[in-house]
């Protein structure tokens, strides 16, 4: 079975400090995390998509 890891946008609506679902405090832990399984899966070459949404 292959693997790849999927990183999904980091929305401003959780992140930013306007946010309307706010997780901003918890923010660091969170993308320490995602940098942490970047990381992990650039070590094992697990291909890596960036799913990421604009709208206006």
């Amino acid at each position: 079975m292959k693997q790849v890891l999927l990183v999904l946008a980091i929305q401003n609506d959780y992140c930013s400090d306007q946010a309307r679902m706010p997780v901003a405090k918890q923010i660091e832990p969170i993308l320490n995390g995602i940098n942490d399984l970047i990381k992990r899966a650039e070590r094992l070459i697990i291909p890596i998509l960036y799913i990421r949404n604009e709208f206006e």
